[in-house]
């Protein structure tokens, strides 16, 4: 029997929505601009992090703004900007290097988040203020407000005597109780056990009235170092990737732990060396935690993306290679509208690509970058509108033509608005 000619139809519309699902391209909305070889860069280079905030707007952040002054020409300063959804990006906040090649009030800020008052928050993963303090530039906490006024320094790291407090901030996350709870890659009061010299990292709350409590100093060995950002999962708890064990000549490896928001730290699983987690956790609409790994080996780097629960079950559910010399990293896996996992490899095609599978692992789509839209994609958020948004390491095109140090785009993937 023939189809109707309404069932034609149907199947038509059909095939097409099939073939538009598979068609998504990447628009790159802005390219960061770089001038003198692509050391000076007025709005930043390198986004580093990017939330959409109440107000409908996206914000961010760039690792450095590549300043030749002073001498210095790599990896420095930074910047916060603003991006309206149809792409116009403003600066809100340059950090700046001073006379002596120092940046007072931090460089390499990363981490954003949209406080209760309003307020962006964030942290400047060095710099900030070093006089009489243990160690060098240790890095702050800051806020600025959505309108690019009040930066404040919260908290200097290192404040405390030995560094007991932290140093060099790694994340910084908004929990449900209105305090931030945030993490660093050093520092505590674990002395001599070779971890920067200093100490292995430190579990922090920070409340909006910049009261400071160090809540757990990780112990540089069964509990690792290098404590990325975490998430509070839906039972309440943080939970978080830890990559590196310290001390001298010990092997490194990964773990996945878990705080309580009084202190209470408990390693959840630990990973066969050498895999070691490379994102932030996402806890999907199952109640799963899911992250990205990648093996510490020279050369290819095979991972995956796993899946865990609470309690520490763990599987890979879809391998990966990160087969490429790009320095760019995974982004954090989105859950998006459609149920579906949404990250980036860094490597695949040559310069990228955001793809998607299934909560079980089943690739469904993949959308490649082609170097001129940007390169290294490592940056990915829904936005309230369904589209993806995100960053590049690298790559793409200024408003002029030129190379780009790194783009936001937006990628419209057939996604209905997020509830």
């Amino acid at each position: 029997m023939k189809p109707s000619a309404l069932a034609r139809l149907f199947l038509s519309l059909c095939i097409l929505g099939a073939v538009s699902a598979h068609a998504a391209t990447v628009t790159e909305l802005f390219g960061f601009p770089c001038t003198n070889a692509g050391y000076t860069c007025p709005d930043g280079a390198d986004p580093d992090s990017l939330i959409q905030a109440s107000d409908g707007n996206f914000y961010g952040t760039t690792f450095d703004s590549r300043e030749t002054s002073y001498g210095r020409a790599t990896g420095l300063g930074g910047t916060i900007f603003k991006m309206t959804p149809a792409g116009q990006v403003t600066v809100l906040y340059t950090f700046q290097s001073n006379a002596q090649g120092h940046y007072p009030s931090g460089e390499a800020p990363a981490s954003l988040v949209e406080g209760s008052d309003g307020f962006l928050y964030g942290v400047a993963s060095t710099g900030g203020q070093f006089s009489g303090l243990a160690v060098s530039q240790p890095g702050n906490v800051f806020r600025i407000s959505k309108a690019g006024s009040g930066f404040q320094i919260v908290h200097t790291f290192c404040s405390l005597p030995n560094c007991a407090d932290g140093a060099f901030p790694a994340g910084l996350t908004l929990a449900s109780d209105g305090n931030f709870y945030g993490t660093t890659d050093a520092g505590g009061s674990f002395q001599g056990q070779d971890c920067q010299s200093f100490g292995c990292g430190t579990v922090y709350r920070l409340a909006l009235n910049g009261t400071f409590t160090v809540l757990h100093t990780l112990n540089g060995t069964t509990e690792g170092s290098l404590l990325g950002r975490m998430i509070q999962a839906s039972d309440g708890n943080l939970y978080g990737p830890s990559s590196c064990q310290c001390g001298a000549g010990a092997p490194i490896f990964g773990a996945i732990v878990r705080m309580t928001l009084t202190g209470q730290f408990s390693v959840i699983y630990t990973f066969p060396v050498p895999q070691i987690p490379v994102t932030r956790l996402t806890q999907g609409s199952n109640g799963l935690l899911y992250g990205a790994t990648i093996e510490d080996v020279s050369g290819s780097k095979p991972g995956g993306i796993f899946q865990i629960s609470t309690t520490g079950q763990y599987l890979q559910i879809h391998p990966f290679t990160l087969a490429c010399s790009h320095s760019g990293g995974v982004a954090p896996i989105v859950q998006a509208s459609d149920g579906n996992l949404w990250t980036t490899n860094p490597c695949d095609g040559g310069w990228g690509s955001v793809y998607s599978i299934s909560v079980n692992g089943t690739l469904l789509q993949t959308i490649h970058f082609n170097g001129t839209d940007g390169t290294s994609p490592d940056l990915l958020l829904q936005g309230s509108n369904g589209d993806l948004y995100g960053g590049t390491y690298d790559g793409g095109k200024d408003s002029t033509g030129k190379t780009a140090f790194g783009v936001l785009f937006a990628i419209n993937a057939g996604l209905s608005p997020p509830k």
